[in-house]
């Protein structure tokens, strides 16, 4: 279970920039983007139960991704992708007749996926 919660958590907001691209009207690129860092957040929080139940805080994920997340890393990623719905949801109601929200959807997950790529350490991918 912890290591599809690391994986959403890094791998969904990512999707969502995607989406937010190829999307055709601004409101589903809105949509997709608030959605994937929405689904980034619930799985940190899952994360942070998680860390929290264990005796030790550490939570390590072994095999493919070889990612470790603590408690004070899962309380951040939360954080952060808290703070990116929160951003990405009021957005999407603000930026109704601008025609560059696609691209400002898509560097939200862009953002959101690259801290959180930056607050779970894994194995250097060579």
């Amino acid at each position: 279970m912890v290591i599809v919660a690391v994986t959403v958590s890094v791998v969904a907001a990512p999707v969502g920039a995607a989406l937010a691209m190829v999307a055709n009207d601004k409101e589903r690129a809105g949509r997709s983007a608030t959605v994937a860092v929405a689904l980034s957040f619930a799985a940190a929080l899952v994360l942070v139960v998680s860390s929290g139940v264990d005796g030790d805080g550490a939570l390590a994920v072994e095999g493919l991704l070889d990612a470790s997340v603590d408690r004070a890393a899962a309380v951040l990623l939360a954080v952060v992708m808290g703070t990116a719905t929160v951003v990405a949801g009021f957005s999407s109601r603000s930026l109704d007749d601008d025609g560059r929200a696609a691209g400002y959807f898509a560097r939200i997950g862009l953002a959101a996926s690259g801290s959180a790529m930056v607050i779970v350490p894994a194995a250097p991918v060579i």
